[in-house]
């Protein structure tokens, strides 16, 4: 409604070029990107992803991928960042450096996600299976991935699917863990 955006200060708005975003005041009530059409962010979807940009800086989500390991499992029990969050921030990097670097064989964006979702809900009931709960983590090529294709590094195994995981594997999913 227009009106109702009229009524807001101007400080509650986000100004992309001659386009008014409107910014729920605080930010903090902002936990998950996903919330940016429940929560009051009014804008088109050519807009949220600048949006999830701005509020992941806001939020200090934007440099995740310095923290420690310990760091990330610290925020995400302190329920600071979700498992969605932090997931979705190295998805994004690994999309924008990976094309040039080429540091990863396969990365599994859909399953990682999904896999991340189900621990946030876990998290909300409040389940935990360990200091890896949600956690984002990458599996090196050479340890099998159940599904996923695992060549490890050789052309030979190529095409090589594994129809079951690793036992570190296992372990890492078993301990709440991410995989990427």
């Amino acid at each position: 409604n227009l009106t109702r955006l009229a009524e807001k200060p101007r400080e509650n708005f986000l100004f992309l070029g001659k386009a008014q975003i409107l910014i729920p005041q605080p930010l903090e009530h902002l936990d998950h990107d996903d919330q940016i059409g429940r929560e009051g962010l009014l804008c088109s979807e050519i807009f949220r992803p600048t949006v999830r940009k701005f509020v992941r800086r806001i939020r200090g989500i934007e440099n995740l991928h310095y923290l420690s390991l310990d760091e990330v499992a610290r925020r995400l029990k302190a329920r600071k960042l979700s498992s969605v969050e932090a997931t979705e921030a190295l998805l994004d990097r690994i999309a924008k450096l990976d094309p040039k670097l080429k540091s990863y064989a396969t990365v599994t964006p859909e399953r990682a996600l999904a896999d991340a979702r189900r621990l946030d809900a876990e998290t909300a009931a409040g389940k935990s299976r360990g200091p890896l709960h949600g956690v984002p983590i990458a599996i090196k090529d050479l340890c099998d991935t159940e599904g996923v294709p695992t060549a490890a590094g050789m052309a030979i195994r190529r095409g090589h699917v594994p129809a079951k995981d690793a036992t570190v594997v296992t372990r890492l999913k078993q301990a709440g863990a991410v995989i990427l």
